[in-house]
């Protein structure tokens, strides 16, 4: 039991590592932490504060607009946090480990 336990810490602390906030700053030069969920045509839709929000691309700053084209080609045809990751398979410490809950 200990040790399905130590498994399931690790994995969530993987998994919470891979999805991460970052600061994002609008054309004015406000700041916002949030977390980039998927990108729908010329909007990306980001959580906030526990909610999603859908805002404008163009509304960014140059840097964040970079950011997001580049984080778009990176997840084109992979799995991006915005994406179903239930069935994800991780190796951990020699374990298949799934989403979701199970371990293998």
């Amino acid at each position: 039991m200990k040790r399905l336990f130590t498994r399931v810490f690790f994995l969530s602390a993987f998994l919470s590592a891979v999805v991460s906030a970052r600061t994002w700053t609008n054309t004015q030069g406000k700041k916002i932490e949030a977390e980039l969920l998927r990108v729908e045509g010329e909007k990306i839709i980001l959580k906030f504060k526990g909610r999603e929000a859908k805002l404008s691309i163009t509304k960014l700053s140059q840097g964040d607009q970079d950011y997001v084209k580049e984080w778009k080609e990176k997840n084109k045809n992979g799995i991006s946090s915005g994406d179903d990751t239930s069935q994800a398979e991780i190796k951990l410490c020699g374990s298949k480990l799934q989403v979701g809950g199970h371990i293998n």
